[in-house]
């Protein structure tokens, strides 16, 4: 079998209406830029599954056009896309610099792979646009681009959507463009586009990309209202991004719960550390990127999430020092901006049994789960004292699973969350944020539903969430 190696970069252009723009650059998790013309450019970062994030227009302003990545059914890992891979296109000619599409746009890209690869199989992948006008034309322009050096293959990709398919290789591509035209968004005011290999693909490694796509309409879409809910800021790593991003799963809970929907900004990247945020990522203390912030506006509480050896003796990547340094002080940079905000400490899981980290790195995960629920309290303690007053809390996420007994939570590679793992994170998290000592009582069908999870699995997770919180009152 083949693996293919799709390119798509998509650049979300265009709303027209008395020159309206809407611009989207899909790989770097940054907040919104602006181009050489002075064009405003969203930034959106891989996942699936996540809740839409409505775009600003060229200007700055509110587009009212929401967008999201997923996976059909039949795609083994539904994790959206990974990224962003930064080998596209370094300066547009033809028609892509004729739409002025900038090399900051064409150069950085999202991928999948059909075939296993990091532990990860994507065989395809869609974006969804939603609160579009019914009856309404779009045309989608979509430029991918993927530079390769000696013996180029063929990267071709198939954009289908409305009955419609547009197709692109994408190897070494400057300049050309695909075009899906006039296409109307159902009832529902949502239109999907289906991202997948080509017939003519012969890359041996199956990656494809997402980078730039361009909508043109005749009318803008009306502007949905803002959310009145907790806002609430995460700063994680790969655990953080797990079954598109536990951040908008929290959401979702708090939905289901009878709270008023949340807006929450997840500023997360593979591999990351705390110390690696505070370097990195204080932008988005000031400038969300997930939604729309009235001006003025504070966090209510702000989500840390550790490297999972971080706060550990692991030999090669624990440095429990470090850890209770950088907890403190990501913090501290968000109290600056919002002085009454509430850290929450996402206390991790340990790996799976099965892992090789076993004997030799730990005795066994209940060891390894010792280790992080110390360094988690440590971290609270070190908080609290910092502002004079019991103010931090602890999510216990890792508690909640050692309480399942690690019972089909970890995703193949025995490290990261499946959904289930995730959905229990999402709900001890919850339970933190909001202070509810019982999730048992949250309907949850829906979400279950959503993450291909049985839901007669559901009680053994949620009951172990209402037991770790009760131990972590009783401590």
């Amino acid at each position: 079998m083949r693996r293919f190696l799709v390119t798509l970069a998509l650049l979300v252009s265009s709303v027209t209406m008395a020159g309206i723009t809407v611009l989207v650059d899909f790989g770097e998790d940054k907040a919104p830029g602006k181009d050489a013309t002075g064009r405003t450019w969203n930034r959106v970062p891989g996942g699936a599954d996540r809740l839409s994030r409505e775009l600003r227009d060229s200007t700055g302003a509110r587009s009212g056009i929401r967008c999201r990545l997923g996976n059909p059914a039949d795609v083994t890992h539904k994790i959206g896309l990974n990224g962003p891979n930064r080998s596209g296109a370094k300066a547009p000619t033809g028609e892509a610099a004729e739409r002025g599409y900038p090399a900051f746009a064409i150069g950085d890209s999202l991928y999948g792979h059909p075939k296993l690869f990091g532990n990860r199989q994507v065989e395809s992948a869609w974006l969804e646009l939603s609160n579009l006008l019914p009856n309404q034309p779009y045309d989608l322009h979509v430029f991918a681009s993927r530079l390769v050096g000696k013996n180029p293959d063929c990267r071709e990709t198939v954009y289908e959507a409305g009955g419609q398919e547009a197709r692109l290789d994408a190897v070494n591509n400057t300049g050309n463009i695909a075009l899906l035209a006039g296409l109307k968004a159902d009832a529902k005011g949502c239109l999907r586009v289906t991202i997948r290999p080509g017939d003519k693909n012969t890359n041996g490694r199956g990656f494809f990309y997402l980078g730039v796509l361009e909508i043109t309409a005749p009318a803008a879409s009306p502007l949905p209202p803002m959310g009145t809910g907790k806002n609430i800021l995460f700063f994680g790593n790969s655990f953080t991004m797990g079954s598109g991003g536990t951040p908008y799963l929290v959401a979702e809970v708090a939905r289901l719960a009878g709270q008023t929907p949340p807006n929450v900004n997840m500023r997360a990247a593979g591999g990351k550390t705390l110390e690696w945020h505070r370097q990195n990522s204080l932008e988005h203390i000031a400038k969300p990127t997930d939604f729309f912030p009235e001006e003025g506006f504070q966090w209510d509480f702000v989500v840390m999430q550790e490297y999972s050896t971080r706060p550990t003796t692991h030999p090669k990547t624990g440095n429990i020092e470090a850890f209770l340094r950088d907890a403190p002080g990501l913090y501290a940079e968000v109290a600056k901006h919002s002085p009454k905000v509430i850290p929450i400490l996402q206390e991790t899981w340990a790996r799976s049994p099965k892992h090789s980290f076993y004997p030799t790195g730990f005795k066994d995960p209940a060891a390894m789960q010792a280790q992080l629920r110390d360094s988690y309290a440590k971290a609270k303690t070190a908080i609290d004292q910092t502002v004079g007053q019991p103010l931090a809390r602890i999510a216990p996420v890792g508690d909640s699973w050692e309480l399942t007994n690690w019972d089909d939570l970890h995703a193949s590679d025995e490290y990261h969350a499946n959904h289930r793992g995730s959905l229990l994170a999402a709900l001890a998290m919850y339970a933190a944020i909001y202070d509810d000592e019982t999730v048992s009582d949250i309907d949850l069908a829906e979400i279950a539903e959503h993450l291909h999870i049985d839901p007669k699995s559901l009680p053994k997770l949620t009951a172990a969430v209402d037991a770790a919180l009760k131990a972590q009152r009783g401590r």
